[in-house]
């Protein structure tokens, strides 16, 4: 059998019609709208995420002064404790060599 070649043919390809329908062009529109809007809401959420970072860097840096300075007492503190203990084993060692020489010079020798 031959195929059909006359007018009744019915194109199976892809083809582009000029026509532009109202329902085309009003999806098109809403479709660019909704682009538009997303992108909005997008930057929008860019500007506010970048302010909570800078409020958090500012929260962060004033933490780290606050714990910088306690750090600081902390140490001096460390560093005038150390010093007492220095001074009271200095007088320790003071006092026992004052008792072993006591005992030496009424001796003549250590017991």
């Amino acid at each position: 059998m031959s195929e059909y070649l006359g007018d009744e043919r019915r194109d199976v390809s892809w083809h582009v019609e000029k026509k532009l329908s109202i329902s085309h062009m009003i999806s098109t529109i809403v479709l660019a709208g909704a682009v538009i809007g997303v992108y909005r809401d997008m930057d929008t959420r860019q500007v506010r995420v970048e302010a909570a970072v800078h409020q958090l860097e500012k929260e962060s840096d004033k933490l780290d002064k606050r714990h910088n300075s306690r750090m600081d007492r902390i140490r001096v503190e460390q560093k005038e404790a150390v010093q007492k203990v220095d001074k009271s084993l200095n007088r320790i060692n003071e006092k026992l060599d004052r008792l072993i020489e006591r005992e030496i010079d009424h001796n003549g020798h250590l017991r």
